[in-house]
This record gives C-alpha cells, structure tokens and sequence, in this order.
C-alpha cells in the first residue's frame, strides 16, 4: 500500500467516523509544554482520546513525543505510536501514572508501535502500566508492497521481569 493509499485510508476512517459520531481518530500535538498525554490541548480534537477513539503519537511525516505521567488512567480504542510513512512517535509511562487501557473489541484494535512505514517507541518505566486485550504489533504493515521500514520498539525501564 503506498502512503497516498494510506492517506485515503486514513482519510476515509476518519469522514466516516464524523458521520456516524462513532470513533474519531485523535492525534496527539504537544502544543503545551511538557508533552502531556493527559492535557486536552496537546490533542488536535482539544480532548484527550477516551472510549471508541483511536490515539495516535507521531503521525505520518510528523515526530511527536507524548509523556503519561498522572495518576489518571485513560482508556480509548488503539494506540498507534509512530504510524505512517515518515511517522516517528514515542510514548513515555512513568512510575506511579495511572494504566492507558486500549480496549477496542474488534480487529485491528490493541497498541501499534511502528506501523505502515513509521517509526515507535513505548518506554515503560518501573510502576508504568499499559494494557491490550488485542495485539502489540511492533514495526508491523498493514499489507501490500511499499510499507517497509516499520520499527517499534518497548523498552522496559527500571523493571523486574519475573
């Protein structure tokens, strides 16, 4: 699938989720300082993503950096970190945050690291949660030619793995 493709799909995903008033697809700024994934502003809808709504962290041909660090846990649909040609996103959960829940209940829900030609990153911090009842793909495409290059990575800081 080339990016122009992509773009329609994208463009597509997000014309019919504002005529239904479904889901809406939630692209993370950082127009306020500190990169806060939990303050409204940061957020191109001025919210930030909850329930059916798809977060995304560094777009395509944007770099995007997002920080959750308050007690306040949020759940939404997918999160894609660094997804698209050009994408570069990373997501940072501090210790002692409350859990981002991605909780979408149909295909292709769950969390997106690097995807369709982007670049992510997810760095957990000791007491950092993140949860999925779907997939974790990391620097995965969503078919056809074209798409190479995806990388996502987690880095698991300060952890005790068991």
């Amino acid at each position: 699938m080339s990016s122009r493709t992509s773009l329609t799909v994208w463009a597509l995903i997000v014309l019919l989720s504002s005529e239904t008033g479904e889901a809406a697809i939630l692209t993370f700024t950082n127009v306020e300082a500190g990169a806060d994934y939990a303050a409204a502003d940061n957020w191109d809808l001025s919210r930030v993503p909850t329930g059916t709504d798809d977060a995304v962290v560094g777009g395509a041909g944007t770099t995007r950096s997002a920080v959750h660090s308050t007690s306040s846990g949020f759940t939404a649909h997918d999160l894609w970190v660094g997804a698209g040609a050009g994408g570069v996103g990373s997501l940072t959960l501090d210790g002692g945050a409350g859990t981002l829940i991605f909780d979408g209940g149909t295909w292709p829900n769950g969390v997106h690291i690097g995807r369709d030609g982007g670049s992510g990153t997810v760095t957990i911090n000791a007491g950092g949660l993140i949860s999925t009842n779907g997939d974790i793909g990391l620097g995965s495409k969503d078919g056809g030619a074209g798409n190479s290059g995806s990388t996502g990575e987690v880095v698991f800081a300060g952890q005790t793995m068991a």
